[in-house]
């Protein structure tokens, strides 16, 4: 019974999408950017069952002008990014 307090659980979200945040946050920024939506899916490859890979774009074949913003968007995801950085929200 005790798995099932939802105190516990909700606390136990907060903290896993808290550390998934930061993670995703670290992987933008070794690939040179200030955020996960600005990373291209050409920068990250999937490893198959035979140590092969194939860029991630390939995998769930995407096309090369989908998921990623437009200039003028990359341009405020960068500067709401930066500003956050500042402040330290």
């Amino acid at each position: 019974m005790s798995g099932l307090d939802p105190t516990v659980k909700s606390a136990r979200l907060a903290n896993y999408i808290t550390s998934l945040r930061m993670e995703l946050l670290h992987l933008a920024h070794a690939c040179g950017e200030v955020h996960p939506s600005l990373v291209p899916l050409d920068r990250f490859e999937i490893l198959d069952d035979s140590f092969g890979s194939r860029s991630a774009r390939e995998v769930f074949r995407y096309n090369a002008d989908w998921g990623l913003p437009r200039p003028d968007e990359r341009a405020a995801v960068t500067k709401l990014v930066r500003q956050e950085m500042i402040v330290g929200v």
